[in-house]
């Protein structure tokens, strides 16, 4: 797992009463470095005073706000699975804490919100994204992104009775939902292969999808601590997908993650213990010389491996004026900075800013050309983009919005090259 230090450690009672959670507990305790008997005993009328004595209150922000050399608070906990929505229980504990106490925190630090997402094909704020149910069972993520706009918390909460997800919500989802073969784990609020293998929490998902005949575990990821997977049952039933950037990228902008190099090397060793395996080139940002740095990470990323599937996505979800907080524009390509400058007014209110639809169809159009001149079969489709852009781009992708297959869809199987419409 990476290095974690924190200040301090709480679990509660659940977590530490039941033997499966104390022996995942203990597991990452040790890789932590942090003695058992350090750990502080909780329950619901302790956190308003942790969430206000480690600066939790207001504390959503950008990864480039928090110091890098900064460690969370870890709070052990276990998922409540029965079929309380948690609402009381969450307004109680809210009533106690200072006004600004984001919601979902609290939510998270008692056991609740751990499916995500509704399956099916949204326009969710403009943007086209097919998706489908997501486990999470961690929330709060070791990389230091300068443009993530998922909150950046100081803490990170471990669910630990990841079998108990398995046998009472996750096999009964499967069972309810035969048309819907992916389900990913952990994509939007945290980054899973950080805490492995300590955490041991993807082992049991990877084994149990594995006895499935037709459905799939879906892990994204920008970490290349992924070696462990090598030696888990899987059957070719996980798939493992990158975010890839350019080296530039991944060094100076992604900090904390692994370099593009590294996510490669990890991908080849994968795909060699039987993983299908895929790239999205996400977020693409444009630096002074991003397509010389395209042009090198497309070269090395499939000589080295076959992904199944690539998709495309430019840096999004911000305006022009949080642009100008978290980049130094002097190092962004001059014509773009200037286009986004000049659109910041009607992209203010948009997810697709802050650069407007010309410059991101430029960038799109760049990748699918190189990728193309390496790779003539694979699949590429957009990201969560603008039905604007399918316009634009759906002909040279050879798809529209509603036969894509894409990295993380629910019916994206293996080796899917469309999807079947009525």
């Amino acid at each position: 797992m990476y290095p974690l230090r924190p200040p301090k450690v709480f679990a509660t009672e659940t977590s530490l009463s039941d033997p499966l959670c104390h022996q995942r507990m203990a597991r990452l305790l040790e890789g932590m470095g942090v003695r058992r008997e350090t750990v502080a005993k909780v329950s619901d009328a302790d956190l308003p005073e942790i969430i206000r004595a480690h600066g939790l209150v207001n504390s959503g922000k950008r990864g480039y706000q928090l110091p890098e050399d900064q460690h969370p608070i870890v709070f052990f906990n276990t998922l409540d699975l029965s079929d309380s929505d948690g609402k009381a229980r969450t307004e109680a504990v809210l009533k106690q804490c200072e006004k600004g106490t984001p919601q979902t925190l609290v939510r998270r630090f008692l056991g609740y919100d751990y499916i995500g997402h509704s399956p099916g094909m949204i326009r969710s704020r403009e943007l086209i994204c097919r998706r489908s149910y997501e486990f999470q069972t961690t929330y709060g993520c070791l990389h230091r992104c300068k443009y993530c706009s998922c909150d950046a918390e100081p803490a990170v909460a471990f669910a630990l009775n990841i079998e108990d997800l398995i046998r009472l919500k996750v096999a009964p989802l499967l069972e309810a939902n035969p048309w819907m073969k992916v389900f990913r784990y952990q994509t939007q609020v945290s980054d899973e292969p950080c805490f492995e293998p300590e955490y041991d929490a993807v082992r049991p998902l990877v084994e149990f999808f594995a006895t499935t005949p037709d459905r799939y575990l879906l892990i994204h990821t920008k970490s290349a601590n992924t070696d462990w997977l090598a030696g888990l049952r899987h059957q070719g039933h996980t798939i493992v997908c990158w975010s890839l950037t350019s080296d530039t990228v991944s060094r100076e902008i992604e900090k904390r993650t692994g370099t593009s190099e590294e996510r490669i090397e990890a991908a080849r060793r994968c795909q060699e213990a039987g993983y299908p395996i895929r790239y999205k080139f996400k977020p693409i940002v444009p630096i002074k010389g991003w397509r010389e740095e395209a042009r090198q990470l497309i070269h090395t990323a499939f000589a080295r491996s076959r992904p199944d599937i690539v998709s495309l996505c430019s840096m999004m979800w911000m305006t022009a004026e949080e642009f100008g907080k978290v980049f130094d524009p002097t190092e962004f390509d001059e014509k773009f900075v200037e286009a986004m400058r000049r659109d910041a007014t009607l992209l203010k209110e948009r997810p697709c800013g802050p650069f407007p639809h010309r410059v991101r169809a430029e960038i799109y159009g760049f990748y699918i050309d190189e990728i193309r001149k390496a790779a003539p079969q694979v699949p590429i489709s957009l990201s969560t983009e603008t039905a604007e852009m399918w316009e634009t781009l759906g002909p040279k992708l050879g798809f529209t919005p509603y036969n894509y297959v894409c990295g993380c869809g629910p019916q994206c199987v293996p080796g899917a090259k469309t999807l079947q419409t009525s």
